[in-house]
Parts: C-alpha cells; structure tokens; sequence
C-alpha cells in the first residue's frame, strides 16, 4: 500500500495481521503525502454534483492550492472526505440549489462548488448542523 487509508485493520488484530499494522503506524512516504487531486474531484462528482452541486471541469493552481491548504490543515484522508461529503449530502442538498435569497432584492445563491466546501469554516458548520 503507498497510502494510509489503503490499510484496513479492525480491533480484533491477532498476530497474523502484524505486518498491516506496522505498515499503518509507518509514517508516510513523501509521495504518499501528495494530496490527491484527482480522487478528490472524482468523489466530490460522485456524491455532489448529482445533487446539483456545480460540476468543476478543471482543477486550476488556484483550485490545488485551496484543496491542498484544507487537506493538510484538516488532516485529511481520502475516507474523511467522504464522510464529509456524505454529511452535506444528506444534511445539506440546498447547496446543489438555484435559490432565491430572502433580502428582497430579487437576486438567487448559486449552486455551491468544490471550492465552496474546501474551507474549514463551512465543514465545521455541516458537523455542527448549522447548514
């Protein structure tokens, strides 16, 4: 395995499984480190843009920087990002929504995006239900 998340183990470990374990503690190679782009747009198109979530065709510098900056700052995983991609799924469809904005001003909030979702700020408000 290159990466942490490709190592499954459970709590009932016995001895025959040593070897998977100390592969999971080992710190990561360098190229194990790499933020993985493009799993990260194939699972947000997977789960999100199905429910109207805007598509993103390209992943530009601008994009990779803001996707790396969340990966590293949040410690993530390729399985954590799931869950939170599953959390604005089911708690959070109105993200995939053209909808009015309640001001009076005639104006709509646009479907979000991946860059959108790649901010602390807003995971911690779908953990917490604020969304």
């Amino acid at each position: 395995p290159t990466t942490n998340q490709q190592v499954t183990t459970n709590n009932n470990t016995n001895n025959n499984n040593k070897e998977e374990i100390l592969v999971a503690d080992a710190p990561l190679s360098a190229k194990a480190e790499q933020v993985p782009y493009q799993q990260i747009l194939e699972l947000y198109r997977e789960i999100l843009v199905p429910i109207g979530m805007t598509n993103t065709l390209k992943l530009t510098d601008k994009r990779k920087t803001k996707i790396r900056t969340f990966w590293k700052k949040n410690g993530m995983d390729m399985e954590k990002l799931r869950v939170y991609f599953l959390d604005v799924y089911n708690n959070c469809k109105w993200f995939g929504e053209r909808r009015p904005k309640n001001d009076g001003s005639g104006q709509f909030w646009n479907p979000r995006d991946l860059e959108f979702l790649m901010s602390e700020e807003v995971m911690v408000k779908v953990a917490e239900g604020r969304y």
